[in-house]
């Protein structure tokens, strides 16, 4: 008699383990169905990927710019997340827009940020050295290495 109850509650146990996965899994599948997936909008202009993602029920999140030689200019380099990934709970995606080609000569880009800091690291030099100048050329006033003796 012992027996018949005892293994009676590991049959009622595992039907109950047996419904609990079930309804997970069917509450794990209507979610994600709801989410939906993140459809592709590289390669897209602004406005076409805007369409693209309200049609999922998504919106533009964060918008960056850089150049790119390949894409044109207006249109969608990358995204975050990625095409067909379940959407975040924000409900937007976050998207790279390209400004066209970069500025080259001869093969080599110009990054005009890079040329601004390398003038004013010149212009900070010629200052030290112009100062530099006006003390006499007593160069140990302002040399850092007496800093550190």
């Amino acid at each position: 008699m012992m027996s018949k109850v005892f293994v009676g509650g590991f049959r009622s146990m595992g039907i109950l383990m047996l419904v609990v996965f079930a309804l997970s899994l069917m509450l794990t599948m209507s979610s994600s169905h709801a989410q939906g997936a993140t459809p592709n909008v590289t390669g897209l202009t602004v406005s076409a990927a805007a369409a693209a993602l309200a049609g999922a029920g998504l919106g533009i999140g964060v918008t960056t710019y850089e150049c790119d030689n390949i894409v044109p200019e207006g249109s969608v380099i990358r995204q975050v997340p990625l095409a067909g990934v379940a959407s975040d709970a924000l409900g937007t995606v976050d998207i790279v827009v390209s400004q066209g080609e970069c500025v080259c000569e001869g093969g080599l880009c110009i990054d005009w940020a890079a040329i601004f800091r390398g003038a004013l690291a010149l212009l900070a030099l010629a200052a030290v050295v112009l100062i530099g100048i006006l003390l006499g050329g007593n160069m140990d006033l302002i040399s850092p290495i007496n800093y550190f003796k």
